[in-house]
């Protein structure tokens, strides 16, 4: 046996197995789990409207880009990288936008008719007065004068509308005592096309003209 003052300072106070000697294994520590790499910071990236938060610049609304018109002989080469604006160019240019420059277009017939935007064909116009409210009309009756659509006004007080339909080429009606008169029952142009008719048809136009007037006195 050993005494106790033949171990060695470091080997004091352990348990040792008898009748050998402790193998280099069992000196040796259990090795401890191994520590995951540290993964990658991810890039931050801005989203498609900005950076969120304060101060980012974030936007709640991306402009539609500008659009111009051109002829098919000017921009034929570039189809198809054509894009389209905020609002459909159906109908009568009426100016540029104020932020994206682009053009315009709009009138109750052809967003009617054709955009299919609105469920009749029927605008409501309401400003200040000397906005451009008569301007505004005065442009849409002379785009539309250029579709083939005549435009008649049958109550000009102002008169807003006399020198449009004059250059045009239009009849302008004055009403008023010394002025001119309207007669509503007129027939007009209907009895002169009935003489150069004959048979079922002239008595057709004549009892068509006739119910009109009917209608008129009772409404």
């Amino acid at each position: 046996m050993s005494r106790a003052g033949d171990i060695p300072p470091e080997y004091r106070g352990r348990k040792h197995r008898a009748g050998r000697p402790r193998s280099a294994s069992e000196h040796s520590e259990a090795p401890a789990h191994e520590a995951k790499p540290a993964a990658a910071p991810r890039e931050r990236r801005p989203g498609p409207r900005g950076w969120p938060g304060v101060g980012g610049g974030k936007v709640s609304l991306i402009e539609a880009p500008p659009e111009w018109r051109a002829t098919t002989v000017q921009v034929c080469g570039l189809w198809p990288w054509v894009v389209g604006s905020g609002t459909p160019m159906v109908g009568v240019p009426l100016g540029r936008h104020i932020f994206s420059r682009g053009t315009v277009c709009s009138d109750p017939i052809h967003w009617f008719s054709r955009a299919r935007l609105i469920a009749n064909p029927s605008v409501l116009v309401l400003g200040k007065p000397g906005l451009g409210k008569s301007t505004l009309v005065c442009r849409m009756c002379l785009g539309l004068e250029a579709f083939g659509y005549s435009t008649v006004v049958l109550g000009d007080l102002k008169p807003d509308y006399a020198e449009l339909v004059a250059a045009m080429g239009g009849h302008v009606v004055s009403l008023g005592r010394g002025q001119g008169t309207l007669n509503p029952l007129d027939p007009g142009a209907a009895v002169a096309a009935a003489r150069r008719l004959a048979g079922a048809a002239r008595r057709e136009l004549l009892a068509d003209a006739h119910g009109r007037r009917l209608n008129l006195l009772a409404a």
